[in-house]
């Protein structure tokens, strides 16, 4: 398994384990929404993990819980509608697959609670307040890597000391992740 997905799966027992003493007790059924980044049900590690994480807790699909899973494909356009499709389902809690996909359910509910799988900065996006009080209702783990930019550059020139350029290949537009990093790879090193 790889890090990110044991990450996953120890979140999710986070999560779920407030609902597995209920469980013993009651018979009720838990509803866990999961917006995909994926284009269907076919190579989706992290649902793999989810799902996996969820039986070792003893919830079976049909038994105990209802999985509602949704696929965005790849097409942006369509994350609106399965985030909204996803609240008026009311279920217990949302798995977002992404900082964004987590940005854009927080835009539709302010009640549920949110479990993003992965997140670039969570803060920088605006899905928390601070990772020591996030506030809101959105949790799960970030990728706070701007700060590493620099070192990487590092790590590059150390392999290659005649290096003298370095090129970039960069997704930037309104993501502003890219852009953290970006400018922490062009910041200035501190002098000891």
């Amino acid at each position: 398994m790889s890090r990110r997905a044991l990450a996953l799966a120890l979140l999710i027992a986070c999560v779920a384990a407030p609902f597995s003493a209920e469980a013993q007790q009651a018979a009720r059924v838990y509803r866990l929404g999961f917006l995909s980044m994926r284009a269907g049900p076919i190579d989706n590690p992290q649902l793999d993990a989810f799902r996996a994480a969820l039986r070792e807790l003893g919830y079976v699909e049909g038994r105990n819980v209802v999985l509602e899973v949704r696929y965005e494909g790849g097409d942006d356009k369509k994350l609106d509608g399965l985030a909204a499709e996803l609240v008026r389902l009311n279920p217990d809690v949302i798995l977002a697959q992404s900082g964004v996909a987590s940005l854009v359910v927080r835009n539709q509910t302010k009640s549920i609670p949110i479990v993003m799988a992965s997140s670039g900065d969570a803060v920088r996006q605006g899905l928390v307040k601070s990772l020591a009080r996030p506030g809101g209702n959105v949790t799960g783990l970030t990728l706070l890597s701007p700060e590493l930019s620099q070192k990487r550059l590092e790590v590059l020139r150390e392999m290659l000391p005649t290096l003298s350029r370095v090129g970039v290949l960069w997704c930037g537009g309104t993501n502003v992740i890219p852009e953290g990093e970006w400018e922490g790879t062009r910041a200035p090193r501190p002098t000891c």
